[in-house]
Parts: C-alpha cells; structure tokens; sequence
C-alpha cells in the first residue's frame, strides 16, 4: 500500500505529459505525410509532363501514321487480289493439263465406240438382222432398240419352238395311249375263242384274225407317228438350241451396247468439258498482264509505306507510352487531391505549434523523435502504475484479513500449547512416524512418477492403435474393392473371351457357314457362270469349283467376283431371316466400283429373278434404265 501511495504520486505527475502524446504523433505523422505527398506530387506533374510531350508527338506523327496505315491497308488489298489471280493461273495451268489428258481420252473412246459400233452391225448381221435395217443406224439408241427388237423376234421364236415341242410331246403321249387301248384288247384276244373281248358279241376266227390284224395295224401306225414325232422333236431341238445361242449372244451384245451407250454419253460430257475449258483458256492472257500490274501496284505501295514507316514507330511508341500512362485528367485530379492533404496536414502543424511551445517548423526529426519516445517511456510507466493502483482496495481488503487472520492464528496457538502440555510425548514413537511417512512420502512420488510415466505411454499406444485402426479399416476396404475390382475384371476378361472372335463368334460362324454356304451357292447358281460348286473355309474364304478346277477369288474374272460378292450378301441375309428372304433393299450399290464391275453389276440385278422384289437406292442413270 505504502508503494501505491508513490505510484499515485508519480501517476499525478507523469499525466501532462501523457496528454502531449497525441499531439505530438499528430505532428510527426502531418510532417511525414507532406513529406510523402510531396514525393507524390514529383511524380504526378513528372507523369503530366510527360502525357504532354507525348501528346505532341502525337500529332506530328499522325500524318505519316495514316499514310503508314492507308499504304498498309492497299498492300494488303493487292496481296489478295494478287492471291486470287495466282490461283487462276494454277487452276488455268491444270486446266492446260486436263485439256491434253481429255483429248487423248476423247480420242481413244471416240475410236473405241466407232469400232464397237461397227463391229456390233457386223454381229447384228452376222445373227440374221436385214442389212436394210442396219444401213439407217447411225447412233446407240437406234442400235439398242432394233437390238432388243432382234432380240425380241428371235426370243418369241423360242418361245414358238419351245410350244411346237410340248405340242409334240403331247402328240406322243396321245400315241403311246392309243398304242396302249390297242395292245389291251390285242392281248385278251388271244385268251378268248369266239367271244370279243371289247362288246362280248360272239365272232368267229375269221373275224377274230381281223380284228387282229387291225389292232396290230393301229399300233404300228402310232409307233411310227412317235418315231416322226421324236424326230421332229430333235430337229426342233436343235434349232431352239440354235436360237437360244444367238439370244444369248444378242443379250451379251445388248449388254455391251448399254455399256458402250454410257461411254458415248461420257465422251459428250468430254466434249462439253472441253469446250468449257477453252472457254477458261481464253483468259489466261488477260489474267497474266492483270497480275503484273498488280505486282508493280504492291511495289509502289511498299516503297511509299517504308516511307512513313518512321513517323508510324514514332505515333506506335508514343501512343504505347500513354496507354501505359494514367489519363491527364485523372493525374490532375490526384495532383488537386495531393495538394489539399498537404494544406490540411499544414493547418494541422501548425494548430500544433500554436498548442506547444516545443514544437515548431524548423525542429528536426531526430529531436520530434528522441521527444515522442521520452513521451512513449512516460505513458507506458503511466499505464503501469494505473494498473499497479487498481489493486490498492483489494490489497486493504486483504490487509483486514491477514489481521483477523493473525488473532484466530494466535487463539489456536494459545489451545496448541495447552494441549501440548496436557499431552504425553514419545520421542522414540515420533521418530518412527516421521521416518515412515518420509518412506511412504517418497514411495508415492516414486509410485506417482511411474503411474505419470505410464499414463503417458497408454495414451501414446491408444493414439497408435487408434491410427493402425482406422489404417486397418481404411486397407480392408481398399482390399475389398481390390478383390471386387479384380473379380470383376477376370469376369469381363472371361466375357470378352468367350464373346470374341475365337469364342461364340467362331462358333456361331462355323454353325451358320453350312446354310450360308448353302445359300450363296444357291444364289450364284442363278447367275449361270460356268462353275460347279461354291465353298467357304472357317475364314469364309470363297472358293468355286469350275472346268478348270479350284479357283480363290484372286483368280475369277471381275464380273464373277461381282456375283459371288453379291451372292454372299444375299446368302448371309437369307440365313439370318431363317430361309424366308421375300424382298432386298441395296443403297448405292454401283457408287465404288469402276465403270465395268458396275455393268457387270447392273447386268446381274437386271437378270436376278429369285427374289419377288428389290429396292435400289441409286444416282446411277444405268441403274434406272437396267
């Protein structure tokens, strides 16, 4: 209490110097800020300054500039259209190239087609078409058609053939039953002695070897009508065998004529293409000449743009500088901004100079320094002992205590010594105690010790089981989900297997080639190629069988590996609608191949009867009149 009494003392004097803090920290941080401010104030009207410069420069250089920009712009302008006409003389070039690759084309079909044409009037002649027809055939539609028309004439002819022989056929038939209504009653004559075995009337020999003898004469009339009948038969024959042939021959020819018509229509479509690209040729000159001038145009435009090129580095940089810049009226409203602070912040020194005497304008900063720590030291001693002095009311409260304290102290000391007197002491007895609870003393703090020891090291090992818990815990789940992954895996591995190329496929392959095969065989059979069998290996390798022997793909001719393609199709198709295969749909079938697969083409489909009905998606003209 004594030594609150001098902290309140000193509290009483250290207090006007506390209040001077604030005054002085005012001052020290106004006097920094001018400081600062006027470094602000440098660099802003440095900034403004330079904006100025700048923006003179500016336009000194925004005519070269322009020009630089205006000549910039034209180049590019004449590079394009430079880019345009290059690429009409590359295209004017090829065309100079297609024009040499289209007349040696247009040459080499021309006498193609004027060959073909002629030879194809030999064949027609040859075949038994009247020269008169043919002298007024001069294109490939008047060639088609009195073709077909031959064709036609010489298929009823056929036809008419093929009737007679049926007629005849059946005219045997009618013999060979009147030969048999003969040989019957013949026959039971010779078992009968006056009757007749026809109406039972009774005859006599003589009737009887007459009936006899017309009955024999009957038969041997109807044997030798089947003899002439056969013979008529063979004679026709051989002459609808004769006529088959040169249908056959006429249907080849029909199909050569289609082929050749299209080329005809493709060698007008050259001939047109080559009008067209005369017509293009005709302005290579003109593009030429337009070309060189554009290339003296861009040399100009190049020398007069090198010519501002300066003035536009100049306006670039100088424009590059005032981006980077703050805007003029930006800086001006911060050099205003800067130079109210520094008036308030001399207002606010100077409100301090005219409040403390010690201050003033002209005082350094080591002595505002020295002066607001001294005022620092005494405010933190001041502080101190405000706090120290708080405690003086408890610190009486406490003295009171202690004093009433001492007198029940005293009372009890007065009953102790009373009791001692009273009591009888044991020396030895008390030795013993003592020395026994300073044994049992120092036990426990050893006890005490260890159990502290222990519980450290419990707590250690529960944290440790803890972590190895939720590690174990974290591990089985990886586990689990390492099992169920892996299993999973040797699942798909196993389905992926079975379902593959070797697995199912293999075998649903091997079990459906047979009906395939089967199939296929069935559908080439209707293109009546000069093969006895067709096979497919494991692979579905095709392989047929003709005069010749085995034959691969490799070694058929192209329009037969047209019809087995086709015929594989239609075969997987059939197998997979199980036999009941009413109606194909084909999309472009014709668009990859050449001009003669796709003939070859359109000749099977044209000639394809085995199916009631097909769609054909196509852009082919060929395919629309087939």
């Amino acid at each position: 209490l004594d030594e609150i009494k001098k902290a309140e003392e000193q509290i009483a004097r250290l207090e006007k110097f506390v209040k001077k803090l604030p005054l002085y920290l005012d001052f020290e941080k106004s006097v920094t800020s001018i400081q600062q401010l006027e470094l602000d104030k440098q660099k802003i009207e440095k900034d403004l300054d330079s904006i100025a410069t700048q923006e003179e420069l500016l336009a000194t250089k925004k005519e070269g500039y322009n020009k630089f920009l205006a000549a910039d712009e034209q180049i590019e302008k004449l590079n394009n259209q430079k880019i345009n006409l290059e690429k009409e003389l590359a295209t004017l070039t090829q065309l100079e190239k297609d024009k040499k690759q289209l007349l040696k084309s247009i040459e080499g079909n021309r006498n193609e087609i004027e060959r073909f044409f002629s030879v194809t009037k030999d064949n027609l002649y040859d075949n038994g078409l009247s020269q008169d027809i043919l002298t007024d055939v001069d294109n490939f539609t008047q060639l088609e058609e009195v073709t077909d028309n031959f064709s036609e004439e010489v298929s009823n002819k056929v036809k008419d053939l093929s009737l007679e022989i049926i007629s005849k056929n059946e005219e045997i038939v009618k013999f060979k039953q009147a030969i048999e209504t003969a040989q019957k009653p013949l026959d039971e004559l010779g078992d009968v002695e006056n009757k007749c075995p026809v109406c039972q009337s009774d005859i006599n020999p003589q009737k009887k070897n007459e009936l006899i003898d017309s009955y024999n004469n009957e038969i041997k009339i109807n044997e030798k009508s089947i003899e002439e009948n056969k013979e008529n038969i063979r004679l026709l024959n051989k002459n609808k065998d004769s006529f088959e042939e040169k249908y056959n021959r006429l249907q080849e020819l029909s199909k050569d004529i289609i082929g050749y018509k299209n080329k005809f229509d493709n060698l007008e479509k050259d001939l047109v293409r080559l009008n067209e690209i005369d017509d293009g040729l005709e302005s290579k000159e003109y593009t030429n000449t337009k070309l060189g001038e554009l290339i003296l145009d861009i040399s100009k435009e190049k020398v007069g743009r090198e010519e501002n090129k300066e003035d536009y580095d100049a306006y670039i940089k100088s424009k590059g500088a005032l981006d980077v810049l703050s805007s003029k009226t930006e800086l001006q409203y911060k050099l205003n901004q800067v130079n109210n602070e520094v008036d308030v912040h001399v207002k606010n020194i100077k409100l301090a100079i005219d409040q403390d005497p010690h201050l003033s304008g002209d005082m350094s900063t080591a002595d505002l320094q020295a002066r607001i720590t001294d005022l620092k030291n005494k405010e933190e001693e001041f502080n101190q002992l405000k706090g120290f002095v708080q405690n003086k009311k408890a610190l009486e409260s406490q003295l009171i205590s202690k004093k009433d304290d001492i007198g029940v102290s005293l009372n009890q000391i007065e009953i102790l010594k009373n009791k001692i007197e009273a009591s009888v002491y044991d020396k030895e007895k008390y030795e013993k105690v003592i020395y026994f609870y300073e044994v049992y003393e120092r036990r426990y703090d050893e006890f005490a010790g260890e159990l502290s020891e222990i519980k450290g090291q419990a707590k250690e090992l529960i944290a440790n089981v803890n972590v190895l818990a939720e590690k174990i815990l974290t591990n089985y789940k990886f586990q689990q989900e390492y099992k169920n992954t892996t299993d999973y895996i040797d699942l798909l591995n196993h389905i992926r297997t079975l379902y593959s190329k070797n697995g199912i496929q293999k075998e649903l392959r091997n079990r459906s080639r047979p009906l395939i095969q089967k199939y296929t065989k069935d559908f080439f059979d209707e293109f009546n190629f000069n093969y006895s069998d067709l096979t497919l290996d494991e692979d579905y390798e095709v392989t047929v069988f003709g005069p010749e022997g085995e034959a691969s793909m490799s070694m058929v001719s192209g329009g037969e590996k047209i019809a087995i393609a086709l015929a594989l199709r239609l075969g997987i198709t059939k197998a997979k609608a199980k036999g009941d295969l009413d109606t194909i749909l084909l999309d472009e079938p014709t668009i990859h191949l050449d001009s003669f697969r796709r003939h070859e083409l359109i000749n099977l489909l044209k000639d394809m009867s085995v199916l009631p009905q097909m769609i054909i998606v196509t852009h082919e003209s060929q395919v629309e009149k087939a």
